[in-house]
């Protein structure tokens, strides 16, 4: 259960109010920004980070939430951003442990407010994972789904993640750290915006070191499996320029939804919260939230 730490500071961004805020899983700490509507609320929605990630990768995204209605909390995962935790260690299960958490800390600022969960790339595949486990969203926006992890690498990249990473868990059989390796992404890969690019690397919204303790679990994550869990209504967020996941693969998360679920295509990179279309996103995410949480009783 989630234990409510305190909101920590107020900050004024875009037009809303922005709560930093803190509540625990597990023994550890974990940080968000909570912004909440001016007026009668419409609901609540979770956001969820992706790989290697934190919550600034969604930009304006929770203040524009807010400004059309509904409670925002986008939270850092163990061991992301602000957070507590072992650095870049992640797994569906300390994922959906996370999820619960921030979801258990929304719930207890906003009653019976019906709730949303949007999730990007790595973070949609998790917040699939959550939907069926957690049993309390009535809709979601998923953004740029990760399928495998390992389906993002090329052989050779492959044969030497394989490598790295057996040779990772031979040194924690022995009580000793797992090591990590440089992050192959750069933030020229994940926007198209050269500007935006800039400004994301400014706000360091990707780790520069991928941890190798994540190798067993990165072989685990299925996000089209996941998908044919989920039978809630689901908003798919896809571009033809998305360098960070081939959309093909993002497509076989769509095309396996088992639930009503509609695309919204867009111009940006992957990083589409920031990019060049990030408006476009954020207002599209924004009706779908409206359209399933506006109208709830």
């Amino acid at each position: 259960m989630a234990a409510t730490l305190g909101r920590l500071q107020k900050v004024s961004v875009h037009e809303a109010i922005v709560e930093r805020v803190a509540f625990g899983v597990g023994g550890t700490r974990l940080y968000g920004e909570y912004c909440v509507p001016d007026g009668k609320a419409k609901g609540a929605v979770v956001l969820v980070h992706g790989f290697n990630a934190n919550l600034e990768e969604f930009g304006p995204t929770p203040q524009m939430l807010a400004e059309e209605g509904f409670h925002a909390l986008a939270f850092d995962q163990r061991g992301f951003g602000r957070s507590e935790g072992e650095r870049g260690r992640t797994s569906k299960e300390l994922a959906v442990a996370d999820i619960r958490a921030a979801t258990a800390w929304l719930q207890g600022m906003v009653g019976h407010l019906p709730l949303g969960i949007l999730g990007h790339s790595l973070g949609g595949a998790y917040a699939l994972a959550a939907i069926s486990e957690l049993g309390v969203f009535r809709c979601a926006a998923i953004a740029h789904p990760v399928d495998t992890l390992f389906g993002e690498l090329n052989p050779v990249e492959r044969m030497a993640y394989h490598f790295l990473g057996k040779r990772a868990e031979r040194k924690m059989a022995k009580g000793k750290p797992a090591g990590s390796i440089p992050y192959k992404v750069h933030y020229s890969e994940i926007f198209v915006s050269w500007e935006a690019a800039q400004a994301a690397k400014r706000a360091k919204i990707l780790q520069k070191d991928a941890n190798l303790a994540n190798y067993r679990d990165a072989l685990e994550i299925r996000g089209a499996e996941w998908a044919r869990k989920v039978t809630i209504p689901v908003l798919c967020v896809a571009s033809p320029h998305d360098r960070g996941v081939k959309p093909a693969h993002s497509q076989a998360v769509f095309d396996n939804l088992a639930g009503p679920h509609e695309v919204f295509q867009h111009d940006g990179g992957h990083s589409c919260f920031r990019d060049l279309d990030g408006t476009r996103v954020i207002a599209a995410c924004s009706q779908w939230f409206d359209r399933h949480l506006g109208g709830a009783k």
